[in-house]
């Protein structure tokens, strides 16, 4: 679950060997620093996610890491969420006072 929730869009996405780098529309804090990107390994569901979605981090997890180059795998740390303002109640509704109701993380 994403507790401490903070919304990115992805504006770039780079394939290398072993993961895949999103850049992101903003900044994400890191014990020893902050960056606009995130590396996630290469296979699902991170290699299906596209330029323009939208990644949901858990920015308390995050900052627990001691680096920005560190390889997330971990659906409840980072993962795609969208937008559905009417409700899709099979999915896990995510409440971040910074946006309006609606957004779920995705599991299509």
């Amino acid at each position: 679950m994403l507790i401490n929730l903070k919304i990115f869009q992805i504006t770039d996405k780079k394939f290398y060997p072993n993961y895949v780098e999103f850049s992101l529309n903003n900044l994400i804090n890191y014990l020893g620093g902050s960056e606009n990107k995130v590396r996630c390994v290469n296979n699902y569901p991170f290699d299906s996610v596209k330029v323009g979605d939208y990644l949901g981090v858990d920015t308390a997890t995050f900052y627990v890491a001691k680096s920005p180059t560190q390889i997330w795998s971990d659906t409840n740390a980072i993962a795609k969420v969208v937008y559905r303002p009417n409700g899709w109640y099979h999915k896990e509704v995510i409440n971040d006072p910074n946006f309006e109701h609606g957004w779920v993380k995705d599991r299509d």
